[in-house]
């Protein structure tokens, strides 16, 4: 596994991508629709009509088809986020987002109706039906650029979000990162107690800013020099805890090997 500094090399590259394929589509109805995610759109959108919605009343099986091509992948983004898979929940909400975007220009189309139909001139266009049913069919390009703007907010949300978790999953949302006041002693960090206080004393560590400004592998590394304490990789992670404000128990994989390759620990 490549790093950069916390993050993975290759989760970034992931991160960059979206946000190029970001720009692209935000800024090009075009790309859109000639993107290769309006073919999977369309089968789901299809799917929604004729399968999820085939027994409903007519007016909700028409709106079943953009209703299930971009709840779909919001259902994805809700299973990630409940098993903590925070990247992928990321990623996906770009699927999401493009989906929305997809939707406007559909919406986009309820009066003049330019866009094909799958099925040729025939078809019910969903948007002019929906729309017309409602009494709001000259509303159609306030509620396009409505849907687009929340569409653009999804790919710009899955880019960063994609970005920060380039660092692990395990890793905490910058805000919800509290960190103790400078002064607490570090015998009342997280992960430490009255042992590792006496211990980081001799190192004239006496409060979190101590910690900080000393750094928790310079720490460990000295208290292991100075024969103060045997080599022990959850002492490394306690400390790295304490630092960051997690719990050594759930420091994410890549931070694990890269401190233990640092204070070479790795078997």
């Amino acid at each position: 596994m490549v790093m950069l500094g916390h993050f993975e090399i290759g989760r970034l590259i992931v991160a960059a991508l979206l946000g190029f394929y970001g720009v692209v589509l935000v800024f090009s109805k075009d790309a859109v629709m000639s993107s290769w995610l309006h073919g999977v759109g369309l089968a789901i959108h299809e799917g929604g009509h004729y399968f999820v919605f085939a027994l409903a009343p007519e007016f909700l099986m028409v709106l079943g088809g953009s209703l299930t091509q971009c709840v779909l992948p919001a259902l994805f983004v809700f299973q990630f986020w409940r098993t903590r898979q925070q990247f992928a929940m990321f990623a996906t909400m770009f699927w999401v987002g493009y989906n929305l975007l997809d939707t406007a220009i559909y919406i986009g189309d309820a009066r003049v109706r330019l866009l094909p139909l799958l099925f040729g001139e025939d078809s019910i266009h969903d948007w002019h039906y929906i729309l017309s049913a409602l009494n709001m069919l000259s509303l159609d390009t306030f509620f396009a650029g409505v849907v687009w703007v929340l569409g653009s907010l999804n790919i710009l949300v899955s880019v960063l979000g994609c970005t920060w978790f380039s660092q692990g999953d395990q890793i905490e949302l910058p805000w919800l990162m509290p960190k103790a006041p400078e002064k607490t002693p570090v015998s009342s960090l997280r992960n430490l107690g009255e042992r590792s206080g006496r211990l980081l004393a001799q190192l004239g560590i006496q409060t979190q800013a101590d910690l900080e400004t000393y750094g928790a592998l310079e720490a460990y590394l000295a208290l292991v020099e100075k024969q103060l304490t045997q080599p022990s990789k959850s002492l490394l992670l306690a400390l790295y805890g304490a630092v960051t404000n997690q719990d050594w128990q759930r420091i994410n994989r890549v931070d694990k090997e890269r401190l233990f390759k640092q204070a070479g620990l790795l078997e």
